[in-house]
């Protein structure tokens, strides 16, 4: 496997590689023997190995090898079996993102369009079809590791192909699962499919394994560079829903409201938003009791009587309640201005 992507790196850049262990002794590469390395080398940061370069952008090719040889060995089971596809996807991932930060986006993209595309095909990945990226946070907070192996499993079972779906171990405990899109998708019921599928993933590891799950998706990818941007709209539509969405299992980044919107909104502005509604304190506290008769009040649209009706209580304890949080928050929130500005608020967490 280290001397197949030793070799795609020789095809590809025309740089000789070679990887040793700490004493120097060859375990890949493309140089003849131990002779013919060059003097410098690049150390591995786990300190286990040393990478070898020679030739035009070297240095580049060295550092890339490196970061392999670390996903290589953070892939490895007990058994020292390593998943290529996945390495192939967390490569793609990390790489996208260097490229972008260095070149023109459109010139990048392109390059690496071409790139990655050669490299698909070696290990059998069609760089042509449609994907969509999903981030699945099962058991926020606790060590799950063991939770996801489960949750792999049962992310095999379901899926109608499973070699159309590559299940990837991402950073902070986050499972990527880079699903094909069916050619037969379009328009509305593509869009609709899409949350079709994050509903069975928070379906299944909710009654299979009796964990909560949030599940994020990004928006579909016609290229391989692009997998990369989806898989970072999808976490930045875990992070917006972590943020300001708690109660929800399910984030598109098509769909983030306001919430995506206030995500990019410097924290200072958040601030001085909060203090014009509330003065310098910048905040209120409302009971846990009227929290619950405000969120229902909005959710059933100032409809005072709906309201009461689903909180079990005549409408004039409900409007006698919001009084009190009215005094509280000098917002009368039976106004719809002033509902916004209550709404907004709370979403900044008042």
């Amino acid at each position: 496997m280290l001397q197949k992507y030793i070799d795609i790196c020789k095809e590809e850049t025309g740089v000789d590689l070679a990887v040793t262990d700490i004493k120097g002794n060859m375990i890949a590469g493309t140089y003849a023997s131990d002779k013919e390395l060059p003097k410098k080398y690049t150390e591995t940061p786990d300190g286990r190995y040393r990478v070898y370069a020679s030739g035009k952008g070297a240095d580049t090719a060295a550092v890339m090898l490196s970061g392999w040889i670390q996903i290589r060995n953070a892939l490895m089971d007990e058994e020292g079996a390593v998943d290529e596809t996945e390495a192939f996807w967390l490569r793609l991932m990390k790489e996208t993102v260097r490229r972008n930060a260095s070149e023109e986006e459109a010139a990048g993209m392109q390059r690496l369009t071409e790139e990655y595309g050669r490299g698909a095909e070696k290990i059998g990945i069609d760089p042509e079809v449609k994907r969509i990226v999903y981030l699945l946070e099962i058991g926020k907070g606790q060590n799950n590791t063991e939770l996801n192996s489960a949750a792999v499993e049962l992310l095999k079972q379901m899926s109608p192909d499973p070699g159309k779906s590559s299940i990837v171990h991402g950073e902070d405990g986050l499972l990527i699962v880079i699903r094909e899109v069916g050619g037969k998708l379009s328009g509305k019921k593509e869009i609709s499919q899409y949350r079709i599928w994050a509903e069975e993933y928070v379906s299944m590891i909710n009654t299979e394994l009796m964990e909560k799950v949030s599940v994020a998706y990004g928006n579909p990818s016609e290229t391989l560079p692009e997998v990369a941007c989806s898989y970072r709209e999808a976490l930045e539509a875990l992070n917006v829903m972590g943020k300001y969405y708690e109660e929800r299992t399910i984030a598109s980044y098509a769909a983030l409201d306001v919430g995506g919107l206030f995500y990019h909104v410097p924290e200072e502005i958040q601030r001085r938003f909060l203090r014009e509604i509330f003065g310098e304190k910048e905040t209120v506290t409302l009971s846990e009791k009227e929290l619950q008769m405000v969120v229902k009040f909005f959710e059933k649209d100032l409809n005072l009587t709906e309201a009461a009706k689903d909180l079990y209580m005549h409408r004039n304890t409900l409007a006698y309640h919001l009084k009190k949080v009215q005094d509280k928050t000098g917002l009368d929130i039976r106004k719809f201005d002033d509902a916004q500005k209550l709404k907004l608020a709370m979403m900044l967490k008042i």
